[in-house]
């Protein structure tokens, strides 16, 4: 067993076999790109995020759906459908689940910490997708 102290400096990784692993979530993404980590099969990553400010990118999960769960403060979440960009309002105790392979951003309305669930598997990042 181990103790995670802070999963915002640890992502918990949850494996499609039943097996976990711990990562560091600064150097994580540069890992995997750099072929240190396992990319394809690895499963669900669970993270603690603090932010300020409006997130700088979008993002999309292409393996499954994320689970967003606001711990404090508020946010809004944008998904970029086929119809338009559609906002959701999140509080602290509210959560959403983002539908695969939905393209997404967050607007910061007071400072936030949320909780993620990410199916890891092919996401990635744009300024404007």
């Amino acid at each position: 067993m181990k103790i995670l102290e802070d999963l915002s400096q640890t992502y918990a990784q949850l494996r499609p076999n039943g097996s976990s692993k711990t990562h560091e979530v600064e150097t994580f993404w540069k890992d995997v790109a750099e072929g240190r980590v396992e990319e394809t099969g690895f499963g669900h990553l669970i993270g603690v995020f603090a932010f300020t400010e409006d997130w700088p990118t979008w993002e999309i999960h292409p393996a499954g759906d994320e689970f967003v769960h606001v711990l404090d403060g508020e946010l809004e979440l944008i998904l970029r459908t086929k119809d338009g960009d559609i906002s959701h309002h999140l509080r602290k105790g509210q959560s959403c689940l983002v539908p695969q392979g939905v393209w997404h951003t967050a607007k910061v309305r007071t400072p936030t910490r949320t909780l993620h669930v990410t199916p890891g598997d092919g996401s990635t990042t744009s300024e404007n997708p």
